[in-house]
Order: C-alpha cells, then structure tokens, then sequence
C-alpha cells in the first residue's frame, strides 16, 4: 500500500510538471510539419495501430522526409532495437522534456489510447487517435465502473481529427459509449484496422528465428497462443495471475502433440505475471506487437479480448475460453451475443482440453463478416492517404 501512494504521488508530480512545460512548448515551439510522434497505451511499447501505420509510412518514405517519434518508457528491447540504427527514428519517454516538446510540435500524432489530461492540440496539428480493438466488452459510461472513468478518452476524442474504426459496429459504440455523439467535429475514418495488415503481411518464418525465438523458448511446433483479457476497471486492474497459471499448467498438460504453448497477456495485466517463474519461458513480452506474433499463431485461446477479431483473417481456430463468463459479464457487460463469435467456446478447463484434442485445421467465420469485411491488407495505406497532404509525394 506504501507503493502505491508512492506511485501515485510520483505520477501526480509528473503530471504537474508536464502540464507546465507542455504549456511552454505550445506557446513557443514551431510545428515540425514532417514529425510523427507515435504512442501507444501510454509509452508501453512500439505496437498495435502506431506501430503499423509506422510501418506502413516507414516503408513508402523512401527519401526519409518524416522524422518518426515513438514514445516508449523502455531504456531498449528488442523491438526498438530493430528501428535503432535508423537517422529518422527517435525514442522518448513519457513526462520526458522531450516529449512534451514533441507533443507540442509533431504535426501528425498518432495514439491509440489517450494523450495526458493536460495535452492541447494546437491549430496546425493533425491528431488520428486509432483505438485499439472492436469492442466486445462495454466502454465509457457503458461499463459498469466509477463514473467519469472514461472522462480522459472523452477528452482526446474530442480533440482529434480523425478517429480510426475497423467497422460501423466499432464507430457506433465508441462515439455513443464516449459521449460525443454529435458534438464530435472530427472525422470517423472507416478503413479497417492497419494492424490486422501485419497478420498477412509479416514474414512468418522470418518473424519466428529473429525476434519471436529471442524472447520465448520455441520448438518447431505448431503454436496455440492463449491471450486472456484484464479484469477489473479503469485504474483499478485485477490481479488474475493464480486463475491464469492455474490454466497455462493443466493447458500444458493436455497441449495434442505437435503444438506448443505460447501466453500473451494484455498490457494491463503483464507486470504481474512476466517474472512468474512458471510461465516465464512462454511468456511473450508486451513490447512484441501483437498482429505481427498472429502471424506464427495456429490456433487462438482468448477470452473476451478482442483480439480473436484480428485472428479471424487467418480461418484459423479460435476458443473462446470463458471459466468466469457468469462474473465477468455481470461486473462488465458485452455488446454481443457470445455464441455468435465462435463455434469452439468452452466454460471450463477440463472442456478446453478436450476440445483441443481435435484441433480443426481451419474455421469458416463468415458470419462475423461484418466485423472484418473491410480487412484487404491495406488500412494502413488508405489511412494514411487521408491524412497526409494530398501533394505529398510518397511512393
């Protein structure tokens, strides 16, 4: 409990002094009209939407116009490591002063989550705030936490001008559950999400020997990747690390022959569980971008993530493994019906096992197409033609 009002305190400091630096910048640094600054779940890592549409800018800036700033509270990791050499990539961290000054000046920001409550976009600033998943789980003032707990998100949405929706469903649920229904002035880009390009598009192989064995110990096995969702609410995350080693061991024991087990937990959750030493050796890191791991994925066992609805590009099995499904829904609430995502959905882990004793070789998820019919392979491209000056000479 100490900790924690430390933390609190250290964070609240932060937060005080960024807001008086960050004004500073705003009133005295001129916009770089060919900076990005990328960020994402608040300087975690270099993934998910920013990360693809990084990519995607990276790739086709042949003449290296663009200065990409990625804000990322690591000292280094392997993903960082793969962009370090490059003279037009730059790291910052969070509070740093070189981020606010950035905030400040970058022309294009991209985030998908929210900047600090204290950030102003300045005319002149073009800020794409992409979200991160279509919802299965309620957001905003549809959750069922404390009220105001999406005030921030509320904030940011307000003053972006463009916000990224993989679907109609997703547009819908985030202007109506945030508050900003016809009051927002931006603009909705409907595109499908750029980060589903890299499921198709990543070099699997190669994906696997240089960065995926680095982190994980692998065998030549086909993988299942389990990808449990956080508990809790907004600030208040819970602690499942017992309920998801109890599940990775007996998952293990009953894993068919000719497939590994790999576990992504989401941000929320993995600085409780990333030193367990029982499932440290399959635990991929969170700086890892997700779509790019899809990539090498065989079979998906998630909950109620969203993450199964990136994986439906590849026809592959996805269980929607629910232990806690009667809890979970009556503190969280879910915008669809359930048995609609999925014909492999087993309530316990006894059921689990036994499902995957017959692993099929692939699903038929049309009835799902709604939520996927704009998934081509180039989001990413089409987003950023909207953006960026028409004039820009990009090829």
């Amino acid at each position: 409990m100490i900790y924690y009002h430390y933390a609190e305190l250290v964070h609240r400091q932060a937060e005080k002094y960024g807001s008086r630096t960050a004004l500073k910048y705003r009133d005295n640094a001129t916009i770089e009209e060919k900076t990005v600054l990328y960020e994402t779940f608040h300087g975690k890592s270099m993934t998910d939407n920013p990360f693809a549409l990084f990519l995607d800018l990276l790739d086709r800036d042949v003449n290296q116009e663009f200065l990409h700033v990625w804000t990322v509270n690591a000292d280094s990791n392997i993903q960082m490591e793969r962009f370090s050499n490059l003279p037009n990539v730059k790291f910052v961290k969070v509070y740093s002063d070189e981020y606010l000054y950035y905030l400040a000046c970058a022309k294009y920001l991209i985030n998908n989550t929210s900047f600090p409550p204290y950030y102003q976009k300045r005319e002149g600033q073009i800020y794409l705030n992409t979200w991160h998943g279509t919802p299965l789980k309620t957001l905003g003032k549809d959750m069922q936490g404390a009220m105001g707990q999406h005030k921030n998100l509320q904030r940011n949405f307000m003053q972006s001008d463009y916000i990224l929706s993989p679907n109609s469903f997703t547009t819908k649920k985030l202007i109506e559950s945030h508050d900003i229904e016809g009051i927002y002035k931006g603009k909705v880009i409907e595109e499908g999400y750029p980060r589903i390009d890299l499921i198709t598009k990543t070099n699997p192989q190669k994906y696997r020997d240089e960065i995926l064995s680095k982190t994980v110990s692998l065998t030549d096995d086909k993988i299942i990747l389990y990808a449990p969702t956080w508990r809790g609410e907004v600030g208040s995350v819970g602690d499942t690390t017992a309920e998801v080693i109890n599940n990775i061991k007996q998952m293990m024991v009953g894993i068919p022959k000719g497939y590994q087990l790999l576990l992504k937990v989401h941000s929320l959750m993995y600085n409780y569980i990333k030193d367990d030493e029982e499932v440290k050796a399959i635990c991929v890191p969170d700086y890892l971008d997700t779509c790019e791991l899809l990539s090498v994925v065989d079979c998906l066992i998630t909950d109620y993530s969203s993450i199964f609805f990136d994986f439906y590009v590849k026809n592959k099995p996805v269980f929607l493994f629910m232990y806690d499904k009667e809890s979970y829904l009556d503190g969280r609430g879910m915008y669809i019906d359930l048995d609609t995502l999925s014909p492999l959905i087993p309530e316990s882990i006894t059921e689990l096992i036994s499902q995957l004793q017959e692993i099929p070789e692939s699903v038929n998820y049309s009835e799902v197409y709604e939520y996927t019919s704009l998934q081509k392979g180039n989001s990413g491209e089409k987003v950023w033609a909207v953006i960026l000056d028409s004039n820009r000479d990009l090829n």
